[in-house]
């Protein structure tokens, strides 16, 4: 297959701009003719409400491809750069953005059609020839992508793989341009290796424990009731951006577990019947959910004292609502945890289970400890801050200091629909960026082009060799020219001076004209 798309594109490549926005609208035409069916196989496994599953799964496609439609001839253009005197007299340069040829996009099940089609909006944008290889996990859905998609888009141009583990080591022995793979860190790097191999570039999308910080001053109940929507409302914690754990003051634990229980209980129901919740998602598939079984019940008999919400008495989120034939599992809420040594702070949870971890004494007292927390972690690829005052010199400083992808303050998860802003992670969260034009340049080589003077031989007459020596008084006179091109940095009252001499100039010329051309 890679072969095959590597011939048509170097037939058909660079494709026109008009290609290439018509493929982007069969993308969103596929999206609505396609929409029940795609959503019926994400239910299979997740459950929940046709609703909440379009505007998690299929309207942020549809946003970034309309975002791509209506700026692709901007992001197209050719970066002029412009070349200080005397080499402007010779040279033209620019930065030219073009196609890196055969690339694949290797998505995971939590989010099987956006983590797929969103970066296929950015490697059409640019041009590519494209490989897609959909999460076996999530079958269903990549059933109807193979049966359905390349209805829509260019077969010439659009290839899928679908399978496991062995399509996937087939896929990544192809000679490919670039790999962008979304996942888990150990199978990031098992790509990382075979791409290795033979030089392939690749940007890694992975995950991470993301932390949250509560000031003090901030308005607890909007900041709890903004993070428990981020972290069981969507798609039950099986999301790479979902908060894991908070760090407050320990004064404030009580009154927060209050705050939780009740805007779940606003959430959901008086009776806690997340199960038939529309918003509320079940776990992907039994190996996941017998391993978030697993570390419940280990609270649940080695630490039940530790269990704030979800705890064996509890009628609205206990372990009765848990349902193995639809791999339900309810809210559970950790308090008292210790970071060090709590068994939940070992790995990503990946599932509804929320940690809180008490900070004794006020929150300027602590935060240099959240921070140290923090850093000796992996980067996390997102951390959430909350506070009245985000320009403040502690938030301000937080924010400078802390390692990841995103950094996001009195909200969660929701940055993701932001536009402009690149999204992806750092260190072990990850490594390149895709959203908006950030996906564009993801998929494009940013290739310089310089065009020199084919006539003016005589502005270069110097730089030839002559026979002899150079004489001192011309080489300090090759040397004061070659320096004069520096561009040195200029004080303010200079740029000042130099901003008040152009303005006079226009003055005079239009004083000029006035009095004399017309008359």
């Amino acid at each position: 297959m890679a072969h095959r798309l590597r011939k048509a594109f170097y037939a058909r490549s660079p494709t026109p701009i008009s290609y290439r926005i018509q493929q982007l609208k069969n993308l969103i035409r596929f999206l609505d003719e396609c929409e029940n069916e795609l959503i019926a196989a994400c239910q299979h496994y997740y459950g929940g409400g046709h609703s909440k599953h379009f505007f998690g799964r299929l309207w942020i496609i549809k946003k970034d491809a309309y975002e791509m439609i209506n700026n692709l001839e901007a992001w197209m253009k050719p970066d002029r750069k412009p070349q200080a005197f005397p080499l402007n007299v010779l040279w033209s340069a620019s930065v030219e953005p073009h196609p890196l040829g055969v690339v694949a996009i290797i998505a995971p099940w939590n989010f099987p059609l956006g983590l797929l089609l969103r970066p296929l909006v950015g490697a059409i944008g640019a041009g590519n020839a494209v490989m897609l290889k959909p999460s076996e996990i999530t079958d269903k859905v990549a059933r109807v992508l193979h049966e359905k998609l390349l209805k829509y888009l260019d077969p010439e141009m659009i290839g899928i793989v679908c399978g496991g583990v062995a399509e996937c080591t087939a896929l990544m022995k192809q000679k490919l341009d670039f790999v962008l793979y979304t996942g888990g860190g150990p199978v990031g790097k098992i790509i990382m290796s075979a791409c290795s191999k033979q030089l392939t570039p690749c940007a890694l999308e992975l995950g991470g424990k993301n932390p949250v910080i509560i000031d003090d001053d901030c308005d607890l109940d909007t900041s709890l009731k903004r993070i428990l929507m981020g972290r069981f409302d969507s798609n039950a914690g099986q999301i790479c951006v979902s908060p894991e754990y908070i760090f407050l003051s320990a004064s404030k634990q009580k009154e927060a577990i209050q705050i939780i229980r009740k805007h779940l209980l606003q959430f959901y129901g008086s009776d806690g019947n997340t199960e038939d919740a529309e918003s509320y998602f079940n776990i992907v598939n039994s190996r996941h959910f017998q391993r978030i079984e697993k570390l419940r019940n280990y609270y649940l008999q080695s630490k039940p004292d530790q269990i704030a919400i979800g705890g064996a008495n509890d009628k609205q989120f206990g372990p009765d609502k848990v349902n193995p034939k639809t791999r339900h599992l309810p809210p559970m809420v950790l308090c008292d945890v210790d970071f060090n040594n709590d068994k939940i702070m070992e790995d990503e949870v990946f599932g509804p289970i929320l940690s809180i971890i008490p900070m004794r004494g006020s929150f300027a007292e602590w935060k240099e400890d959240a921070l140290k927390y923090i850093r000796s972690k992996d980067k996390p690829l997102a951390c959430y801050i909350f506070s009245r005052n985000p320009s403040s010199p502690s938030i301000q400083s937080l924010k400078n200091r802390i390692a990841a992808g995103t950094i996001c303050i009195n909200e969660v998860v929701m940055f993701m629909i932001l536009k402009d802003l690149p999204f992806g992670g750092v260190g072990e969260s990850g490594m390149g960026s895709y959203n908006g034009v950030y996906s564009f340049r993801l998929f494009s080589q940013q290739k310089a082009v310089a065009i020199c003077s084919h006539g003016r031989e005589a502005l270069l007459k110097s730089r030839y060799p002559k026979p002899g020596k150079v004489s001192a008084e011309e080489a300090a006179k090759q040397r004061r020219s070659l320096e004069a091109m520096f561009e040195k940095p200029t004080s303010r009252l200079t740029q000042i001076a130099k901003y008040s001499a152009a303005v006079g100039v226009i003055v005079g010329a239009v004083y000029y004209y006035k009095k004399y051309m017309r008359s």
